[in-house]
C-alpha cells in the first residue's frame, strides 16, 4: 500500500499531510517508509502549525494558548514591519486568544524540533510556574484553612485559572519583550525596531485578558462620564465581540444619562458608542492631545479632531480581512456582517473570569513577589524602595522607577523567561538579569508617564500599570 501512495506526486502528498488531525498522526505517517519520511520532512513549518492547532481542539497538548505563546513573537516582530500589519494584529486581539491563534495560523510557522522543544517547556516551565500561580490565586490559595477568618493575608474574591494567568503573561512577554530591550538600549540598538504601541498593548489585555469587571466599568464610566466630568478616553472602550459577545444586557444602558446634560457621546440605532467632541481627551502626560496612531480604517478619525462625529469602532458593512470563519468552523468575532441582532446578543459559551483582577492580585503577591526577588538578589541589590506595594503608583512618587523597571523587564520575558523564577532554570537567565540591572543602574532620565483617564503608567510595556488602566475603576481603590 504504502509504495501505491508514495507514487502519487510529492505536491499532493504534502497537500494530503497538511489536512492530518495531529502531530501523532503526521509522525505515524512519516514512519510507514523512508520515502514518505523524506517527502514530509519537506512540509511546511506553517503546515505543521496547523495540524497542531487543530490537535490542540482533541488533546491536551499542545494546548491553544501554549501554540499562542510559541507564535506571538513572530507575530510581534511582523506586526512591527508596518503600521498596517501592527492594525491587523490589534484587530485580531479583539477575538481573544482564539482570534490571535487565527493570525497566527496565516502569519507564523513551527517546526517538529520546535514541537519537541514546547514539549520539554510544558513540564520544565509552565507546570511548576502554574503551580506557583495557584498557591497565590487559584484554588490552592482559596483552600487554606480560614481563608476568610486571617488565614489568608491576601483573601479575595477572585474567580480565575492559574493556567491561563500564566498564559496572559508569557504572551505580552513575547509580544512585547522585545520594545522593553529597544527602550533599555536608548533606542540605539541596531537595527532599531519601530516598537508597538501603548493603543495595541491594551488592546490586547482588553479582549485576551478578558475581566466581567473591565467590561462592565467601561460601560458605566462611558454612560456617565459628563455628569462625572471625565473626559472618554477611546482607548478604554470594550466593544461587544469576542469572549465579550453578548455579556451584558443591554436593554437598560441609557437609564443613568441626564437628558438635561450636554453629551459628548451617543449610542447609535446598533447601540455602538459614539464620541463627539474628543479634544484633549488623549493625555501623554504633557497637556497636550494625543493622536491616535491607527489609520481612519481601523480606528475611523484622529480623536484629537472635534470638527466632526467620531466613531471608533468598525462599520457593520466594512469588509474585514478576518470574516471568515476560523480554522474550527466557528464564527472568529471579527466581523458581524453576517450576524443579526439576536446573534450578538447570544451568551458566551462560558462566564468571564476576574482575569484582570487575578493578574493585578498575583503581581502583587506575598507568595509571587519573593520567588523573583530570589532571582534579583542573585546578581544584585535591590533598587531604592520606598513603595509600599505595587498598587500605590502615583505620578507624585517617581522615585521608584529604576526598581519598576527591573522588575517589569525580568516579568515581561515571554514563556521561557517565567521560568526564571525555578531554581533549576535560573543560571540561565542570570548574565542576562545582570546586564539589565546594569543598563537601568546608568539610566540618569526618568521614564516618561503617560496619562489615561486617572491613570497613569509609563511609555515602555510597563504590565502593571495597563492593567490598571484597563481596570479602571474596579482594581484595588483606582476611579
Amino acid at each position: 500500500m504504502s509504495s501505491r501512495i508514495v507514487s502519487l506526486p510529492h505536491e499532493v502528498l504534502l497537500l494530503l499531510a497538511s489536512h492530518l488531525y495531529g502531530v501523532e498522526d503526521f509522525f505515524n505517517l512519516s514512519l510507514t517508509c523512508k520515502d514518505m519520511r523524506s517527502i514530509l520532512a519537506d512540509i511546511l513549518p506553517n503546515s505543521i502549525l496547523r495540524i497542531a492547532a487543530r490537535q490542540s481542539f482533541f488533546s491536551p497538548f499542545p494546548s491553544s494558548n501554549l501554540l499562542v505563546a510559541a507564535t506571538a513573537r513572530e507575530l510581534g516582530n511582523w506586526a512591527r514591519k508596518s503600521t498596517t500589519n501592527e492594525e491587523i494584529l490589534a484587530t485580531a486581539f479583539q477575538g481573544g486568544m482564539e482570534g490571535l491563534l487565527g493570525l497566527a495560523l496565516r502569519q507564523c510557522s513551527l517546526t517538529m524540533s520546535q514541537l519537541r522543544e514546547l514539549q520539554d517547556i510544558q513540564y520544565s516551565i509552565v507546570n511548576p510556574v502554574v503551580n506557583i500561580i495557584d498557591q497565590c490565586i487559584g484554588q490552592q490559595w482559596r483552600a487554606i484553612p480560614d481563608f476568610w477568618s486571617g488565614g489568608a493575608s491576601d483573601a479575595a474574591s477572585i474567580s480565575a485559572d492559574a493556567s491561563d494567568t500564566f498564559f496572559h503573561i508569557a504572551v505580552y512577554g513575547e509580544l512585547f519583550s522585545s520594545d522593553i530591550e529597544t527602550y533599555l538600549n536608548g533606542n540605539q540598538a541596531l537595527p532599531v525596531q519601530r516598537p508597538l504601541t501603548l493603543d495595541t498593548r491594551l488592546e490586547y489585555l482588553k479582549y485576551c485578558v478578558p475581566d466581567k469587571n473591565c467590561r462592565l466599568m467601561s460601560k458605566e464610566q462611558a454612560m456617565s462620564a459628563v455628569v462625572r466630568g471625565v473626559p472618554i478616553d477611546p482607548r478604554r472602550v470594550v466593544k461587544d465581540v469576542g469572549p465579550y459577545a453578548g455579556y451584558e444586557d443591554k436593554s437598560d444602558r441609557h437609564s443613568e444619562l441626564d437628558d438635561d446634560e450636554p453629551q459628548n457621546f451617543y449610542f447609535d440605532e446598533n447601540d455602538e458608542l459614539h464620541i463627539l467632541s474628543t479634544q484633549n481627551v488623549l493625555d501623554d502626560g504633557n497637556n497636550e492631545p494625543r493622536a491616535n496612531p491607527f489609520t481612519d480604517d481601523a480606528f475611523r478619525r484622529n480623536p484629537c479632531n472635534n470638527n466632526a462625529s467620531q466613531n471608533y469602532f468598525f462599520d457593520e458593512d466594512e469588509d474585514d480581512e478576518f470574516a471568515e470563519n476560523d480554522w474550527f468552523g466557528r464564527n472568529n468575532g471579527f466581523n458581524d456582517d453576517s450576524e443579526s441582532d439576536e446573534d450578538n446578543a447570544r451568551e458566551p459559551q462560558e462566564p468571564l473570569n476576574d482575569n484582570n483582577f487575578a493578574l493585578v492580585w498575583l503581581l502583587d503577591s506575598s507568595r509571587w513577589r519573593p520567588h523573583w526577588q530570589e532571582a534579583r538578589h542573585r546578581v544584585g541589590k535591590d533598587f531604592e524602595v520606598t513603595y509600599r506595594d505595587l498598587e500605590h503608583f502615583t505620578a507624585d512618587d517617581p522615585g521608584n522607577w529604576r526598581q519598576r523597571l527591573w522588575e517589569n523587564t525580568m516579568l515581561c520575558q515571554g514563556l521561557e523567561g517565567l521560568g526564571m523564577i525555578l531554581p533549576g532554570q535560573q543560571d540561565a537567565w542570570l548574565k542576562k538579569i545582570r546586564r539589565w540591572r546594569r543598563k537601568i543602574a546608568k539610566m540618569t532620565e526618568e521614564p516618561r508617564m503617560l496619562v489615561l483617564g486617572e491613570q497613569i503608567t509609563y511609555d515602555y510595556p510597563y504590565l502593571f500599570g495597563e492593567l490598571r488602566i484597563c481596570g479602571q475603576g474596579f482594581v484595588g481603590a483606582t476611579q
